[in-house]
């Protein structure tokens, strides 16, 4: 009785090269036994063209993902060197700058950016070259004259502008 069984009157469902007539002719293998012959290119020899062009396009991408992002994390970040110079401060700095071969990137309103490692080395050097943007008087401003006679007011107004000055530096 059970020979004259069809897969209908057993209650299961068809064959699945029956419905699929792509996988007509495709045998399937016990867990554990090799792919066939070819391994590899067996399976490859299953994927339909247009899959297998899908697989190495996004493998593709992949890549170039991966590859994007490895030269982005490479570059140095930039921090400002000196923001807010005037032209003729901005463009002494970028000369010492280009003799000194630091690399920098210079941006709107008088600012320049050199490497993160790099930026205290620099402005010292820079200071030691007597290159400090800003220009703006320190305490040197009670060097310039002896003035016997000033009021306590204007001494504070000098000392306010002293203190901005050397903070302007800084």
């Amino acid at each position: 009785m059970a020979a004259n069984l069809t897969p209908a009157s057993q209650g299961a469902n068809p064959a699945p090269a029956a419905l699929d007539p792509s996988l007509q002719g495709a045998s399937l293998q016990g867990e554990g036994q090799p792919a066939g012959p070819g391994g590899v290119q067996g399976i490859a020899a299953k994927i339909a063209g247009h899959r297998r062009w899908l697989l190495f396009a996004a493998a593709g991408l992949m890549l170039a993902a991966f590859v994007s992002l490895v030269t982005w994390s490479a570059r140095p970040s930039f921090q400002p060197l000196y923001a807010g110079m005037d032209a003729k401060d901005a463009a002494a700095v970028v000369d010492f700058l280009q003799k000194e071969h630091i690399p920098y990137k210079l941006e709107g309103s008088g600012t320049v950016l050199v490497p993160a490692d790099r930026v205290y080395a620099t402005r010292l050097k820079l200071a030691g070259q007597d290159i400090t943007p800003g220009g703006g008087m320190g305490f040197e401003l009670f060097d310039r004259q002896n003035e016997f006679g000033i009021s306590d007011f204007t001494q504070q107004v000098n000392y306010q502008r002293a203190l901005q000055g050397e903070l302007a530096r800084t």
